[in-house]
């Protein structure tokens, strides 16, 4: 029998050659080859597509159906569960527990106590020995289990070949009697059997965790294959804490990759062995297994050592350093740079003097205002992993269960006794062995593999076979049964070549790192993001249409977006876990008795058809998946039943929005609103580094001026945002049509700069404002107008200005006015016309002032009035002409004074009436009549003279002259003189 085997579910696969590689840096890996016996002729006359179709009634159950157990059509096998299994390739003797049996000194004990075994238990009455039978045969198990210990892979077949088959297969089957079935045909094949995690590599996934650390996006990942990975995962080798990060991007790479970068990049590293996947980040201490360092290459001691150690090296970068701009503080670089000369030893130092100049330099800018770079973390890593690289060693062994991140110490001494100083402990960080049954290669499809001789094998079968023949073992006594399963195996083993002529080749080749440095995996890559991609603006919840044409800010003017290329991604995750949930809903009405291992959706032809349904089902309700208010999945590393949640990646955090203008002293602000189509770049090609580079029209989110009517517009316009607070209260979408714009018209002779104002509009000009219109101006005021001055405001029109007030037109100036009109000047007042002055008021008239009253002229002054007239002065007055004195009258003239009326004149006083002349007074009329109702007195100082016709008389101040009729009469101090005319009395 083999020491090599390889299960699959019922079937049992005898491997004739495995290679074996495993690091903590990647998956372990096993490509072997190895044939199955079988009755059928060939393996494609089995019927595997019906058992398949069987198969797909449960999408996750791996475990075949009863009518396909035996099947090993290589559809059937792949992504299977197998288990590698490794026994002792030189089995140890009782004697020589401590060293390598080869052939000789394990198989005479080994017959004997065989031997001795079954002649004790054929000795045994079943019913009075029974106890004594069993203690024995479990005796004799234990003999047999000492050999050596099993070591295990648990993984999956992820690369199935199959070679064919061996015409000469029947031939070269070993009988052993009645105990095995005569099988005729040998199937060949090349098998890769690798970690489960490899299922975590058939996709290519897009998602984006935000408020999330490294840790907890791992979690959040692994959660998806909690029944594909086959063994449990073990986090307790986290030993320190991972701040949550801003947003943490998967794009166009597969799960496992994803999670490798996470956590290589963090230092931190997983392994999958002891039954678990584990991981740590930092140095792990166990109890250490020691190991002899024996160089002799003939081994005559057959000593479980490793025989050779190995170093390499080559010239490298020992000096990092790091430089960042920070988002807060862009004017200044941070910088770190740190000497890794102390790995070097102190001879090579001396010679390695321009380590400076050898220096790996690395440049990060932050995208984000509110996360700050630590500059130490990827300088210390790279250090850190020099330091592996520097430190570690290669060894030879030939130890086949030594295990990966498994701690040993290696005993250099050549003495027995122990000595401290000769001990080095180490951790297996890396492991690449060959195995090869030299035995079975006779049964290779390979012919060429044949060499050896069937013959070395006789003395062997010949053993074997007398010792079962001499003590008849009576299969039908049932008390008799001390060859359990373990011990038919190892007699299988024993009766094989390998056992007694034929040796096994093992060997492998580790890679060893002292014990006192902590392993720290490559740094890797992120993937290459997009030059751009599409996305939407996104508001404070997912409902996108209810909050369209509203702003969602930080107070850096950010904004978050829903980014398309990462939204299919929910689809599928959402219908794997429904599926998972329904898979592990079935197992528990099912029989657990075979586990449940889960099938990657997708990754094989067996289970498209599900996968397609579901997918179709599940994009129906895409709308409700969204249910976390971060936008990403809520898991982490306690709380496994997240899972059951809906997922939800494409949503960012709070992006920065560039602007063609940007700058404290000089930009153009503008924040995209909920809907709006953008396009998001990435710094430095950085799938964590995304920014809003621009945006994009669409036909559910058009220009504003109708298309293509207005397509030789360019516009500058922005919509009244709409009420989020009064559409929750009407429980309807309001959609604003207020628009801001400003517009330019380029048609022909149709030039044109259109600027609205939704509401108000202002201007604030710190100097001079200067306007030239070179045609008209016209220009609306709805409401009032005001504007004010506050220095000197200059009007010049050239040709006419018309004013046209509706209403009331009010002028205040507080201090003077002046109005100069270089022609007429008319004032149309439709009603009443008041002029207020507070002091003097003056009017220069140039030449001639016409004043027109259609009615009455009302002068009201409060003191003197003082009229200069230049030339003559005219008053025409068509009706009667008052004049009201409270005092005196003074009319005064240097010509004469004419008072002329058609009618009579009449002059009244309560007191007096003089009339005074210096020269001649002269009162002419038809009939003079003088009344007074006292006395008259008419006073001359020199001569009276009445006259009436010819008749007249004079009087002096010594005489009166009476002329009448040609008769005089003169009265004076001389007496009565009648001259002419004679005197009688009657």
């Amino acid at each position: 029998m083999s020491y090599l085997q390889l299960s699959i579910d019922s079937l049992s696969f005898t491997i004739t050659k495995a290679h074996i590689k495993e690091s903590l840096e990647s998956l372990w890996r096993i490509e072997c080859e190895g044939y199955i016996e079988s009755l059928e002729e060939h393996p494609f006359t089995l019927d595997f597509f019906n058992s398949s179709r069987k198969d797909q009634e449960n999408t996750f159950n791996s475990f075949p159906h009863k009518e396909s157990t035996l099947n090993f059509h290589p559809n059937a096998l792949i992504n299977k569960q197998a288990t590698f299994k490794i026994s002792n390739p030189y089995p140890q003797s009782h004697s020589t527990s401590h060293t390598l049996d080869f052939i000789n000194n394990a198989l005479p004990s080994t017959l004997e106590s065989l031997k001795d075994t079954i002649k004790s238990a054929k000795n045994k009455n079943k019913d009075t020995h029974h106890n004594q039978t069993s203690k024995d045969s479990k005796n004799s198990q234990e003999s047999l289990d000492s050999l050596g210990r099993i070591k295990e892979y648990q993984g999956i077949l992820c690369f199935v070949e199959y070679l064919g088959l061996n015409t000469q297969s029947s031939a070269n089957v070993f009988h052993r009697g009645n105990l095995t079935p005569s099988l005729n045909h040998k199937h060949f094949f090349k098998l890769t059997l690798c970690s489960s995690l490899y299922r975590m590599s058939l996709n290519k996934a897009n998602r984006i965790y935000t408020n999330k650390s490294v840790i907890e996006a791992i979690h959040s990942t692994l959660n998806f294959y909690t029944h594909d990975l086959i063994k449990p995962l073990d986090f307790s080798g986290i030993a320190l804490h991972y701040p949550k990060l801003e947003l943490i991007s998967q794009y166009e790479e597969s799960d496992l990759d994803f999670i490798t970068r996470l956590a290589h990049n963090n230092g931190i590293y997983f392994c999958d062995v002891r039954g678990s996947i584990c991981f740590y980040d930092s140095a792990q201490r166990h109890s250490s297994r020691e190991i002899t360092f024996n160089p002799n290459v003939n081994n005559t001691l057959n000593e479980p050592c490793i025989s050779s150690v190995s170093k390499l090296q080559s010239l490298r970068a020992h000096t990092f350093s790091q430089s960042s701009q920070n988002a807060l503080n862009p004017f200044s670089l941070e910088s770190l740079s740190l000497k890794s000369d102390s790995l070097l030893q102190e001879g090579e130092q001396n010679n390695f003097t321009h380590s400076l100049h050898i220096n790996e330099h690395h440049y990060s800018n932050e995208s984000s205002f509110t996360q700050s770079s630590d500059l130490k973390t990827p300088i210390t890593l790279k250090e850190k992993r020099l330091r592996v690289i520097e430190q570690s060693l290669n060894a030879q062994s030939n130890i086949y269960d030594l295990t990966l991140n498994e701690s040993i110490t290696l005993n250099f001494s050549s003495s027995l006794k122990e000595n401290k100083e000769s001990l080095r402990d180490f951790i297996i960080i890396g492991m690449e062995q060959e195995l090869i049954n030299e035995s079975l290669l006779e049964n290779n499809f390979n012919s060429n593999d044949n060499a050896i001789k069937k013959e070395n094998a006789k003395h062997l079968k010949e053993s074997v076979t007398s010792l079962m023949n001499t003590e008849q073992i009576n299969k039908g006594n049932e008390s008799f049964n001390p060859l359990t399963q373990n011990t038919s195996n190892a007699l299988e083993s024993l009766s094989s070549p390998s056992s007694l002529g034929k040796s096994h080749s093992y060997s492998n080749t580790l890679t060893l790192l002292p014990i006192t440095f902590s392993y720290t995996p490559s740094l890797k890559s992120k993937p290459k993001a997009p030059s751009s991609t599409l996305g939407v603006v996104i508001g404070e919840s997912e409902d996108i249409d209810g909050e369209r044409n509203t702003i969602h800010t930080d107070n850096f003017g950010r904004v978050k977006v829903r980014i398309n290329c990462f939204a299919s991604q929910e689809v599928i995750d959402n219908a794997r876990v429904k599926e998972q949930n329904n898979a592990q809903g079935k197992n528990i009405e099912n029989n657990h008795s075979q586990g449940t291992l889960q099938n990657i959706n997708g990754n094989t032809n067996t289970h498209t058809q599900t996968t397609n349904d579901t997918l179709s089902n599940t994009t129906q309700t895409e709308e409700n998946i969204h249910s976390q208010e971060n936008h990403t999945t809520n898991n982490d590393v306690e709380n496994n039943h997240s899972q059951m949640k809906a997922y939800s990646y494409h949503y960012s955090p709070y992006l920065r929005v560039s602007s063609p203008i940007a700058s404290i002293s000089s930009g153009l602000y503008h924040t995209p609103r909920v809907g709006d189509e953008v396009i998001v770049s990435f710094f430095d090609e950085d799938i964590d580094k995304p920014y809003i580079s621009a945006s994009l029209y669409n036909q559910s989110n058009p220009a504003l001026p109708p298309l293509p009517l207005n397509a030789h517009q360019t516009s500058l316009s922005a919509r009244t945002l709409n009420n989020t607070k009064e559409t929750e209260d009407t429980n309807s979408s309001i959609v604003e049509s207020g628009l801001n714009e400003i517009t330019l018209s380029n048609i022909k002779e149709k030039e044109q700069i259109y600027l609205q104002a939704q509401r108000d509009y202002e201007e604030l000009i710190k100097h001079n404002f200067t306007q030239k219109i070179q045609n008209n101006k016209d220009s609306i005021v709805e409401g009032a107008y005001n504007e004010r001055i506050k220095k000197i405001h200059t009007q010049t029109i050239d040709l006419a200005k018309i004013v046209s007030i509706g209403g009331e037109y009010n002028t205040n100036v507080a201090l003077s006015k002046d109005t100069i009109v270089g022609l007429s000047h008319t004032l149309n007042v439709g009603a009443s016309n008041k002029l207020r002055v507070s002091k003097d008021s003056s009017e220069y008239v140039g030449e001639d002032k016409s004043v027109e009253i259609q009615a009455n002229l009302n002068t009201s002054i409060k003191q003197d009035e003082n009229r200069n007239v230049g030339g003559n002065k005219r008053e025409v007055v068509e009706g009667d002409s008052d004049i009201s004195i409270n005092q005196k009258l003074n009319i005064q003239t240097q010509g004469e004074i004419a008072i002329h009326s058609n009618e009579n004149i009449h002059l009244s006083s309560p007191q007096s009436l003089s009339l005074e002349s210096e020269t001649a007074a002269i009162m002419v009329a038809d009939n003079v009549t003088m009344i007074a109702d006292s006395n008259y007195t008419l006073n001359a100082n020199t001569e009276a003279i009445t006259q009436v016709g010819e008749t007249t008389i004079t009087a002096t101040s010594d005489s009166v002259i009476i002329k009448a009729g040609g008769v005089e009469v003169v009265i004076d101090s001389k007496g009565l003189i009648v001259k002419g005319g004679e005197i009688k009395a009657e």
